[in-house]
């Protein structure tokens, strides 16, 4: 009664334990005695629970491979078909199988993890089906059989069982088709029916566990679902190009090249015109000769029964008659024959990846096949087929075979030629000025180019197409060529104008000593390029949807403004390239607007511009050939900023170093040190004291930024003026770990005679002294042992005492 609920209930679980506890001796103690007075209960089945309406309940826990045969003779008395012993033992030995697969980490839905998948496919040797094989056989019923072997193939997982299990099912219905003859009618026609709908299953099951089984041993299982449910050979030859397609763009991007797209489209008659893009970025064309995706596809379309050579010549005509699409970055170049050959530097581009899948098609063929392959297409009197169209294949033809090759179908220079005609036929038809392939190539290209300059001098993709014949045909009249570049200067063709003087530089036997202004277009080109791009972003401020978009978007402009300052460093007017001029473009309207916004309410000109500009300035200032004026310029543009503005500063200027260092023949530094700019903003905030506010935050430093300040500062030996500012600040540890980071890049000698120097060691102190002289010379014969000098080491110095002495 003192006992609260909570107490009593416990009491009470306690007292139902021991009950059954006392219970379960109880029953165990008449177990043994029930044991010992009928010995053949043991041995025997409750014979009332065998002969009532659930006999199975009885007879599945007793069902194994050892004992069916001796429950074999209850069948009769039960009136129970003999075919149901065997079924309901394979449904055993599988759920057995299943259980002790779950077990060991499966899932229970049959499937298993990726690398247990892998080890079944490769696997050659079936285990569960071997098992119960035997007892299928002992099947009476031709049907049971059947249904039974599916079963089976369908509980275990897809691998050499299954494969096994699928094979017997159709011996097993060969057969029983030959049974199906010899019934009557009607029942023959009923059977028939069911055998043929079973059939069909099997097949079906059969393909599709082949498919699984290829593909997982490759671990290509991504690509289940292309297969599923395929109807006709249409639907299997766009699963296979699906697979083919995936798996050319997963393994051959970034490849090595074995021949570059400028090699092989340089090699025709147009290779002038092919180098006006060289300020664009350039890919690599990937290695074809890879035989794995080819293998691959062999064995999936061996499957349905296609061969790998018909699969090859399907997909090689479609991508062949793939319209040419052009990608919208290089809408700028206008003429379809630029863009084009602008699209192929670009290996995300439409026409790159196209260009990837048709040459790894063509690696698996001999070179006399690929070569006549592509020359028939781009013969083929089909009008259908765009100039585009077949000048793609014909610049695959240039990359993929040599002239040797070519010459055993075609005389190579008529091939080059048409290569050329077919670029220029397109670009006439898009400017709307029709030619015929047999007129252009008969006429005076001279004349053609001065009368189309005449009548169309106002159109800049006309002008382009001008300048274009002017190179690729070296017509002699400079007039027209200054002319044809002061008109697309007007256009805003900057990027394009580049291309051409870098061609004209590398021509200058023909045209450079005669056309006085190419330094005045150089410095105009590249200006104007440069601040193209400021107003580009400027006007695409805000646009985009996250931080990916925005790298992506960063690294296209990073890439083509040094693409430009490459082709500056190439050329042979370098140094009439003014990095002054360009400077002071980018920086004069951040300036100016910065005097006016404090004097009125002018809105601030667009952040992404003002970003880039100030970059594109650092860029230049770096890469070209320095100069004092630039130095002022961008001096005076330091003086105008705020603290925070310096800081934005380094830190973009950083972020593009790190891109560019990531771009292919960058011609940018990627050691900090090396940048002009970076020393020039950090000598000014030495001179300035301008360390906190710069490049600490809320008096915590800023990673990057401090990173960068201190590796210039060690790297330029300018280090005394931080740590001054330190121990005046009372930053002694900071101090002490700035001057330690110097030493070490320092060597030994150097700390040595720093100490020597700095009066640790006193003068009047002459042993010390004679020590500390002993030091620094046994360290610099170290030094100079280090770097292989002996002429530095004398025959005087003492070995023991002075290793010892610099380890110490």
């Amino acid at each position: 009664e003192e006992q609260g609920p909570q107490e009593r209930e416990k009491e009470k679980e306690k007292d139902a334990f021991l009950v059954r506890d006392l219970a379960k001796d109880a029953d165990r103690v008449a177990y043994e005695q029930l044991v010992a007075e009928y010995p053949l209960a043991l041995k025997r089945l409750p014979f009332h629970s065998l002969v009532g309406p659930a006999p199975w309940s009885m007879l599945l826990p007793e069902l194994t491979i050892e004992s069916v045969d001796s429950l074999l003779p209850l069948a009769a008395p039960l009136s129970l078909n003999k075919d149901d012993f065997y079924i309901n033992l394979i449904h055993t030995i599988l759920k057995s199988h299943k259980s002790l697969s779950s077990a060991a980490g499966n899932d229970s839905d049959n499937t298993v993890d990726p690398q247990m998948a892998y080890e079944l496919a490769i696997s050659k040797t079936p285990t569960q089906f071997n098992a119960v094989q035997q007892l299928i056989y002992n099947l009476k019923d031709p049907e049971s059989m059947i249904m039974a072997t599916k079963h089976i193939a369908d509980q275990v997982p897809c691998g050499p069982d299954r494969i096994a299990a699928l094979k017997m099912a159709g011996s097993l219905m060969s057969k029983w088709r030959q049974y199906i003859k010899r019934m009557s009618e009607p029942e023959r026609s009923r059977v028939a029916t069911r055998a043929k709908a079973m059939a069909g299953l099997i097949s079906e099951c059969l393909t599709d566990t082949n498919i699984e089984i290829a593909l997982r041993q490759r671990r290509l299982e991504r690509h289940l679902a292309l297969f599923l449910n395929v109807q006709d050979s249409e639907s299997v030859i766009r699963a296979l190009a699906a697979v083919f397609e995936d798996e050319c763009d997963r393994r051959l991007t970034g490849g090595t090249a074995s021949a570059s797209v400028s090699s092989g489209a340089g090699s025709s008659t147009s290779a002038a015109t092919d180098n006006l893009y060289s300020a664009l970025p350039q890919q690599q064309d990937v290695d074809p000769t890879t035989h794995h995706i080819h293998e691959t596809l062999r064995n999936l379309a061996a499957i349905f029964e296609i061969t790998l050579d018909t699969l090859m010549r399907e997909l090689l005509n479609k991508y062949l008659m793939a319209p040419v699409t052009l990608s919208e970055h290089s809408v700028d170049l206008q003429l379809p024959s630029a863009r084009y050959r602008a699209d192929l530097r670009h290996p995300d581009s439409q026409e790159s990846v196209l260009r990837r899948r048709i040459t790894c098609i063509l690696s698996n063929q001999p070179p006399s096949e690929a070569v006549r392959a592509l020359l028939v297409f781009a013969y083929n009197p089909n009008i259908q087929i765009s100039c585009l169209g077949r000048a793609r294949a014909l610049n695959i033809l240039f990359s993929v075979a040599t002239d040797e090759e070519i010459a055993t179908l075609q005389v190579p220079q008529d091939v080059h030629s048409l290569f050329q005609v077919m670029l220029y036929l397109d670009d006439f038809n898009h400017v709307g000025i029709p030619q015929t392939r047999v007129e252009f190539a008969a006429c005076q290209k001279d004349a053609l180019a001065r009368s189309i300059w005449v009548e169309h001098h106002e159109d800049p993709k006309v002008v382009q197409l001008i300048c274009n014949m002017c190179l690729d045909f070296h017509v002699d009249d400079c007039d027209l060529i200054v002319q044809v570049i002061r008109r697309l200067l007007v256009a805003g063709m900057y990027r394009y104008v580049v291309g051409v003087l870098d061609v004209l530089g590398g021509m200058e036997e023909e045209y450079s000593g005669d056309i006085e202004e190419l330094p005045e277009f150089w410095n105009q080109a590249v200006a104007g390029f440069m601040l193209q791009i400021t107003t580009k972003l400027g006007s695409c401020d805000g646009d985009g949807d996250g931080d990916s978009s925005q790298v992506s978007a960063n690294r296209v402009w990073i890439e083509s403004a040094l693409g430009v300052l490459d082709s500056c460093l190439r050329s042979i007017y370098l140094p009439d390239i003014d990095a002054t001029q360009t400077i002071s473009a980018l920086l004069k309207p951040r300036r100016t607007k910065k005097r006016l916004s404090s004097a009125s309410s002018l809105a601030p000109e667009s952040s992404s511009a003002s970003a880039s500009a100030e970059q594109l300035a650092c860029a230049v200032f770096d890469i070209l050939l320095y100069s004092h004026a630039a130095e002022d310029v961008l001096l005076d543009h330091l003086d105008s900023l705020e603290p925070q503005d310096i800081h934005q500063l380094i830190i973009r200027y950083l972020d593009f170093i790190d891109c560019a260092s990531t771009l292919p023949n960058s011609p940018l530094f990627v050691d900090w040190a090396a940048s002009r700019t970076l020393t020039l903003v950090f000598d000014m905030i030495d001179d300035m004291a301008l360390h906190e506010q710069v490049l600490m935050n809320h008096h915590k430093p800023l990673g990057k930024a401090v990173k960068a300040f201190v590796s210039n500062r060690i790297a330029r030996d300018k280090l005394q003026i931080t740590v001054t500012a330190c121990l005046d600040k009372g930053k002694d540890v900071l101090a002490v770990m700035l001057v330690g980071r110097y030493y070490e890049t320092r060597p030994v000698h150097v700390l040595l005679e720093d100490i020597k120097r700095s009066g640790f060691i006193p003068v009047e102190d002459t042993a010390a002294a004679a020590v500390a002289d002993a030091v620094v010379a046994d360290a610099v014969v170290a030094s100079a042992i280090d770097a292989g000098d002996m002429d530095v080491v004398g025959s005087d110095a003492e070995g023991g005492e002075s290793l010892e002495t610099h380890k110490l």
